[in-house]
C-alpha cells in the first residue's frame, strides 16, 4: 500500500529522470545524476566546477537509508546546512546517512551546521572521505545522531563552535589523532551534553587532543568526564593505549600528557 512519503519519493525520482533522461530507479542515484548534468544536456553546469551544495538537503524528505557519492564534486568549498532540519515521517526519514567521496578544494571546506537540527537521522557513515572543514561550527548540534563512522579531521579548523552541543545521543565518535588544535565553544572543547559517549570514543577524544596546544580544555559531561577516570591504560609515545592492567587514567592522560585542562 502506497503512503505518503513513497509516494513524494516516487514523484521526486520521476521528476530526476525527466530532467536528466536517465532511468534510475531510487531517490538516491537520481539526485546523483541530477547534480552530475548528465543525460540530455543535464543541468546548466558541471559538477567538477560546483562549489558549493549548501542547503542542499536542507528541511527534505529523504528515504531511510540515503547515499550520496560525491566523487565529481571535485571543486567543493561548502557544505553548510546541507543535512540540516532533515524531516519525515514515523522517525525512520534519513536514519541512516551515508556521506562519500568527500572531499575539498584546497583548505577551504566549510561544513557549518552541516546537521543542525537534525531530528531524524541517527548513523552517519563518511565512507572514503578525506576533508577537514575549516568552519565546523554548529556541526552536529542539536541532532539525534548516535553514531559517526569515518575520522573526523580538525587539523585546519579555526572555529567549531558548538559542533556537538545539544547532540545527546551521541555514542560513537573517532577522531583524527592530533587533530583538535583550538576551543571550539568558549574556553573548551565542547562534548558537555555527550553523556553517552563510549570507552571507545573518550579514547579516540583523547587522542585526537592536540598535545602542543596550550591553554586549552575539553569539556565532558559528567558521567563521561567521570568514566575517564576509570578507563586505565598505557602512553605510547603520545597516545593512549587502552589496558585494564595500565596505570595510567585517561583522565590523568588527558592532563598530564596532552596538557589539556579536563572540566
Amino acid at each position: 500500500m502506497a503512503t505518503p512519503l513513497t509516494d513524494s519519493i516516487n514523484v521526486l525520482t520521476t521528476y530526476a529522470n525527466e530532467v536528466t533522461g536517465a532511468s534510475d530507479t531510487n531517490l538516491s542515484d537520481a539526485v546523483h545524476t541530477l547534480a552530475s548534468g548528465y543525460g540530455q544536456g543535464g543541468l546548466p553546469f558541471d559538477s567538477q566546477y560546483c562549489k558549493k551544495l549548501d542547503g542542499m538537503f536542507n528541511n527534505a524528505i529523504l528515504p531511510k537509508v540515503f547515499d550520496i557519492d560525491l566523487k565529481d564534486f571535485t571543486s567543493l568549498i561548502s557544505i553548510n546546512q546541507m543535512f540540516m532540519n532533515i524531516l519525515g515521517e514515523g522517525g525512520v526519514n534519513g536514519e541512516t546517512v551515508t556521506i562519500r567521496n568527500l572531499r575539498q578544494s584546497g583548505n577551504t571546506l566549510t561544513a557549518a551546521s552541516l546537521f543542525y537540527y537534525n531530528s531524524r537521522t541517527k548513523y552517519v557513515n563518511f565512507i572514503d572521505c578525506d576533508f577537514s572543514p575549516t568552519n565546523a561550527s554548529e556541526l552536529f548540534r542539536t541532532s539525534q545522531i548516535e553514531e559517526i563512522h569515518g575520522e573526523l579531521n580538525f587539523t585546519n579548523t579555526t572555529n567549531a563552535a558548538n559542533a556537538f552541543n545539544g547532540a545527546t545521543k551521541l555514542r560513537e565518535v573517532r577522531i583524527k589523532p592530533n587533530s583538535i588544535r583550538i576551543n571550539a565553544s568558549g574556553a573548551s572543547f565542547y562534548f558537555k551534553p555527550c553523556a553517552n559517549l563510549s570507552n571507545e570514543s573518550l579514547i579516540s577524544i583523547a587522542n585526537g587532543l592536540d598535545g602542543t596546544a596550550t591553554g586549552l580544555a575539553l569539556e565532558l559531561h559528567a558521567t563521561a568526564k567521570n568514566n575517564c577516570s576509570t578507563i586505565t591504560g598505557i602512553n605510547d609515545n603520545g597516545t593512549f593505549v587502552a589496558d585494564a592492567s595500565g596505570t595510567m587514567s585517561l583522565a590523568d592522560f588527558i592532563t598530564n600528557i596532552k596538557g589539556w585542562t579536563l572540566a
